[in-house]
C-alpha cells in the first residue's frame, strides 16, 4: 500500500517577551518565547488529517507517539523536549534570532516520522509555523495486541527484514517458548515493544522462557512488566542468545521467576543486552538471580547498565548478577544492583557469595558510576557466604573500578564490599567502597592469589567482627597496591584499616587514616611471620597526628602500625626488586603508635 508523504503536522506559534523594559536597539533585555503544540493540525486548523498508513490502527497509533523535539541555534545550548505527545503544549525561553526546530516521533522506541523547519524569533508579532511529518520507511509495521492469540499472530506475522510495534493493551498469560525463538527464524527484524503498564505473564503451568530472542533479531522494550512463576521453571524469563541478538530495556518490569538453573529473570548468551531503566527484580536461581551472562567460544556477550535496578533477587552465586567467559563483559555507568540475597540450602557449598555480583571464568566488569548495595545473606542459609557485594574468582576475571560505589553489604563471613579470589579488581577515580560488613575483610578480602590495585578512591567506613576492618590480605600469593587514595575510618578488633596475613601489601601512595582497633594495629595489622608491608611513599597516621581525625587508633599502643612479620620502608630498583632503605636499621619498620611517614623511600 502507498504511504502518504504527510501524515500529520505540528503547529508552532512564535511570540516575544520581554525580560525586562524593551530595548529598541535589540539589546540584552529582549528574550523570545516559542510555544509548540503537538497535534494534528492541517492548514492551520485543528482539523484532523488522517494518514494513510497504517490502515487499520491509525486512530490508535497516533495516541501512541512521543516526540523528541529540538530547538538549536549558532552559539546557542540546544533547548530539548522529550517524550511529549498529541495534545502537549510546550515553551522555551529563547534568544532573539533564527532557530531550527526538528522533531522526531517515535512508537514503541523505534523511529516513525521526523520533521524540521526554521523560525526566526523577533520582536512584535510573529506568524504560526507548521512542522509536517513525514513518515519513514524502516517501519513495517505496527501490531495492538490484548490477548495471548493477538500476541501469537503478531509474532509469527514479523517473518521478513525490518522495524516492527507491537503495543500492549491488556494483561495475559502466555505458554511460553522451550525450543524456538518468539519470532522464530526471521533475522534482520528489531521490534519494539510499549507495554503501557501491562503485564505478561508466563503460564503457571509453563516451564518455558516467555521471551526468547535469537541471532540478529533486537528487541526494544519500555513500559511492560514480564512475570515469571513461583514455580520452578528450567529457563529464564528472558533469553537473548546467539550472535546479532540483542535486548534494550528502556522501563518495565522482569521479575518473579523461580529457575533450578541459571539466569532467574535474563539469561544472555553470545548477545547484547543494554539496560537503560526499569527492574529486573524478584528472580530466584543457583547462579545469577536477576540476570546469568556468559560467553561461548570467540563470541562475544556484553551487558550495559545505564540505569535502571537489578534489585531483590536471591541465589547461591551471583544473586544480582552472575558473569563468565572470556568474552564476557559487564559495563556499569548508572543504576544500582541493590538488596540482593545470597541462600544456599547446602552445606557443602564452597566460595558461596558475590551478593550483588559473581564474576569468573575470565569474564570482565567495567564500573564508572553507579551503585552495589544493600546484599545480604539470608538467615536461613546454611553455609556463610564471601562478597557481599563483588565476587572476582578466577585467573583473568577483572573488575575495574573508576568511579561509583559498593556499600551497605553484609556477609557473615569474609569481604563485605569485595572478595577477591585468584582475580584482579582496580580501583581508581572517585570510586567507593564504604560502609560494608564482614566477619572478616569488612570492606576488601583478598586469597588464593588475587590482586587488588588501588590507584585512587576510598575504602571506607567498613567494618569487621574480627579482623581487617578496611581490608585483609590473606595468603602468601595475594597482594594489595596501593599507589593512591584512602582506607579510612574502618574498624575491627584487630587491623582497623588493614590485615597482612601472609600476603603481601605494597604502599607507593595514599594514606591509611582514622581507623579503629578495638586491641591492635589501628591503620596496620601486619601479624604473621610471612606477613609483608612494604612503603615506598605514604602516610600512616599515628595516635600522634593532628587533625584528630586522622588519627589511626589501638588499645595496645600500635595505633599505626603492629608487626611481627616483615615491614620495612625503601624502593623498587629498575628490575621491580625490593631495596630497603640504606641504614643501620635497613628499613625496618616496628610496631609503633606514632604517625609513618616516608617519601620516596625516606622516612620522614
Amino acid at each position: 500500500m502507498k504511504r502518504s508523504a504527510v501524515i500529520y503536522s505540528l503547529l508552532i506559534v512564535v511570540f516575544v517577551l520581554f525580560a525586562g523594559c524593551p530595548n529598541t536597539a535589540g539589546g540584552d533585555d529582549e528574550k523570545g518565547s516559542i510555544t509548540i503544540t503537538i497535534g494534528n493540525v492541517v492548514d492551520g486548523t485543528n482539523a484532523a488529517r488522517a494518514a494513510a498508513w497504517p490502515p487499520t490502527v491509525e486512530n490508535g497509533l497516533v495516541g501512541e507517539l512521543l516526540h523528541t523535539i529540538t530547538l538549536s541555534s549558532t552559539g546557542q545550548k540546544d533547548v530539548v523536549f522529550r517524550d511529549k505527545k498529541i495534545g502537549d503544549t510546550i515553551s522555551a525561553s529563547l534568544e532573539p534570532g533564527k532557530w531550527r526546530i526538528e522533531v522526531e516521533a517515535t512508537v514503541a522506541g523505534l523511529l516513525y516520522a521526523t520533521g524540521d523547519n526554521e523560525v526566526t524569533v523577533v520582536a512584535g508579532p510573529n506568524p504560526s509555523v507548521t512542522i509536517d511529518m513525514k513518515q519513514e520507511d524502516s517501519l513495517k509495521g505496527v501490531f495492538f495486541v490484548a490477548t495471548a492469540d493477538e500476541w501469537i499472530d503478531a509474532a509469527d506475522a514479523i517473518s521478513e527484514p525490518g522495524e516492527y510495534a507491537i503495543i500492549v493493551k491488556g494483561d495475559f498469560a502466555l505458554p511460553g517458548y522451550e525450543t524456538s525463538n518468539t519470532f522464530g527464524d526471521a533475522t534482520g527484524v528489531t521490534v519494539g515493544i510499549r507495554g503501557n503498564g501491562h503485564t505478561i505473564s508466563l503460564d503457571e503451568t509453563s516451564i518455558n522462557s516467555l521471551l526468547c530472542i535469537g541471532p540478529n533479531q533486537t528487541v526494544i522494550m519500555g513500559g511492560l512488566k514480564l512475570a515469571g512463576t513461583n514455580e520452578s521453571v528450567s529457563a529464564p524469563l528472558v533469553l537473548i542468545s546467539g550472535t546479532g541478538s540483542a535486548f534494550t530495556m528502556n522501563s518495565g518490569e522482569i521479575s518473579g521467576n523461580l529457575v533450578d538453573q541459571q539466569g532467574g529473570g535474563v539469561y544472555v548468551r553470545n548477545g547484547t543486552f543494554t539496560m537503560n531503566g526499569g527492574k529486573i527484580s524478584g528472580n530466584s536461581v543457583v547462579n545469577g538471580g536477576g540476570v546469568y551472562i556468559s560467553s561461548i567460544g570467540s563470541s562475544s556477550t556484553t551487558f550495559t547498565m545505564n540505569g535502571g535496578e537489578i534489585s531483590g533477587n536471591t541465589a547461591c552465586y551471583g544473586s544480582g548478577v552472575f558473569i563468565t567467559g572470556g568474552n564476557a563483559t559487564f559495563t556499569m555507568t548508572g543504576g544500582t544492583i541493590s538488596n540482593n540475597v545470597l541462600y544456599t540450602a547446602s552445606t557443602s557449598s564452597s566460595d558461596f557469595g558475590g551478593g550483588g555480583l559473581y564474576i569468573t571464568g575470565g569474564a570482565t566488569f567495567n564500573m564508572t558510576g553507579g551503585m552495589i548495595s544493600g546484599s545480604t545473606v539470608d538467615a536461613d542459609s546454611a553455609s556463610p557466604a564471601n562478597g557481599g557485594g563483588v565476587y572476582v574468582n578466577g585467573a583473568n576475571s577483572s573488575f575495574t573500578m573508576t568511579g561509583g560505589e559498593i556499600s551497605h553489604n553484609t556477609v557473615d563471613q569474609s569481604g563485605g564490599g569485595v572478595y577477591v579470589r585468584d582475580g584482579a579488581f582496580t580501583m581508581s577515580g572517585n570510586a567507593k567502597v564504604t560502609l560494608n560488613e564482614a566477619a572478616s575483610g569488612g570492606g576488601v578480602y583478598i586469597a588464593n592469589g588475587g590482586e587488588f590495585t588501588m590507584e585512587d578512591g576510598e575504602v571506607s567506613g567498613n567494618t569487621s567482627a574480627n579482623n581487617g576492618g578496611g581490608v585483609w590480605v590473606m595468603d602468601s600469593a595475594s597482594t594489595f597496591i596501593m599507589n593512591g587514595g584512602t582506607v579510612s575510618g574502618n574498624t575491627a578488633n584487630n587491623g582497623g584499616g588493614v590485615v597482612v596475613l601472609n600476603g603481601t601489601f605494597y604502599m607507593q601512595g595514599g594514606a591509611i587514616s582514622g581507623n579503629k582497633a578495638v586491641v591492635s594495629g589501628g591503620g596496620v595489622y601486619s601479624y604473621h611471620s610471612g606477613s609483608t608491608f612494604l612503603i615506598v611513599t605514604g602516610t600512616i597516621y599515628g595516635s600522634n597526628a593532628s587533625p584528630a581525625a586522622l588519627r589511626n587508633t589501638a588499645t595496645d599502643g600500635s595505633a599505626a602500625l603492629y608487626t611481627s612479620g616483615t615491614a620495612q620502608y625503601g624502593t623498587f630498583d629498575t628490575d621491580g626488586e625490593w631495596v630497603p632503605a640504606a641504614n643501620d636499621a635497613e628499613g625496618v619498620l616496628d610496631t609503633t603508635d606514632d604517625t609513618i611517614w616516608v617519601v620516596d623511600g625516606e622516612l620522614k
